[in-house]
């Protein structure tokens, strides 16, 4: 019993450490979804992950409504919203991850960031996925489940094929799972709500296994002669997509340590390589310089405190920066949860030495008669001196 209990703590602790797969959700707003389905699909989905049974005509597509409980998020749990749509939309796709402690009130409102207006003119849901994988492989993170919330139809009223602006977006796009580059995706569930919206569901897939994917790492790819530097152009500027630019006076609140930045630079050339650095402000203590960056995306992993993020090019004019205030948070109720597991081995190993004791006469009774009479014949307050301590 006691070795059994001993294995059980040190595999619930370490579950609690590792935590559980997060859930990436991404939902499509291209004008060919319409703001009733995605209010549809927003109800649907907080009772997919609170539990609650579906209403108002959203039903389990080609299953059963089993289907979905595994999708049902626990205490402990981390969620993420995000929209994509037009390729700009898609590339600042940096997902919030928030800890669900209290349900189903946080799920409601990680809700709050789930987007009811459609917005853009084309849709690049597989770049969307792409991009999700490339922050989950550079945040440690291996395993996730995904949510898409859209008519998959890509690129709407665009025409065509899509037009990736360089060739840094073409390989995320078209390299995302490939027999070479493999993201192991599990069978999916699809949810279907009441929408005039011909083909939109919830889409969701109870496992991506990235751990043999790798997202590429060189958006520039050699051009003929051997050279990949073009002479500086004075019109090149760099935009900060993420964090995102915060009001006069303050910072944007991260409530993550893993800080992703991304940027854009409109008519840089190719060959260009960034910098980037981050120093603390307003006494945290701070410094550090990631150089010849040839991605347009970087994480830091930082502690709680505030932050200046400053993106600057070899051949660009000017730079673009942001201030962050970092408080990730989230990590109390897995620290009561080992608490809590170390207390109940320690109450087990009291109680089993409190047993042995019982079960030997000696043992138990060695230390009783202290500060008690000798209850003898006619057991009560002794006026023998002999049985007083004083």
């Amino acid at each position: 019993m006691k070795r059994f209990l001993v294995l059980a703590c040190a595999a619930l602790a370490a579950l609690a450490l590792n935590g559980q797969k997060p859930t990436f959700v991404l939902v499509d707003v291209s004008k060919s979804v319409k703001t009733n389905d995605l209010v549809g699909a927003k109800q649907a989905l907080l009772e997919v992950l609170s539990g609650a049974p579906l209403s108002n005509g959203a039903q389990v597509s080609g299953g059963n409504p089993q289907d979905i409980q595994p999708f049902k998020l626990s205490a402990g749990d981390k969620l993420s919203i995000s929209k994509f749509g037009d390729q700009q939309t898609t590339l600042s796709i940096v997902p919030q991850l928030v800890v669900i402690n209290s349900l189903p009130a946080d799920i409601y409102n990680a809700l709050g960031a789930f987007p009811i207006t459609p917005t853009d003119d084309r849709t690049y849901w597989k770049l969307a996925k792409a991009k999700l994988a490339e922050y989950a492989k550079n945040n440690g993170i291996k395993n996730y489940r995904l949510c898409v919330v859209s008519d998959e139809n890509e690129d709407d009223f665009g025409g065509g094929k899509p037009d990736y602006k360089d060739n840094y977006i073409l390989e995320l796009a078209e390299g995302y799972n490939t027999a070479n580059n493999p993201a192991i995706e599990a069978p999916s569930v699809l949810v279907k709500v009441r929408t005039n919206t011909q083909g939109f569901k919830l889409n969701f897939c109870s496992n991506i296994d990235i751990s043999k994917y790798t997202p590429p790492t060189t958006p520039i790819q050699p051009q003929p002669g051997g050279t990949t530097v073009t002479p500086p152009s004075t019109d090149a500027t760099i935009t900060l997509l993420s964090p995102a630019k915060p009001q006069r006076g303050k910072q944007t609140e991260m409530k993550s340590e893993n800080v992703n930045v991304n940027w854009s630079c409109e008519n840089c050339p190719q060959g260009t390589r960034y910098t980037v650095t981050v120093s603390g402000i307003e006494g945290t203590k701070y410094h550090d310089t990631k150089k010849d960056l040839a991605t347009s995306t970087v994480v830091f992993k930082l502690s709680d405190g505030k932050y200046r993020i400053t993106v600057s090019a070899s051949n660009a004019t000017g730079s673009d920066f942001t201030a962050i205030s970092v408080s990730s948070g989230g990590g109390g109720g897995i620290i009561a949860l080992v608490i809590f597991l170390a207390a109940a081995c320690a109450g087990y190993f009291f109680w089993d030495r409190s047993r042995k004791k019982k079960a030997d006469p000696f043992e138990s009774g060695k230390h009783d008669d202290m500060f008690k009479g000798n209850k003898g014949v006619g057991s009560g307050p002794s006026s023998n001196s002999s049985n007083d301590i004083f």
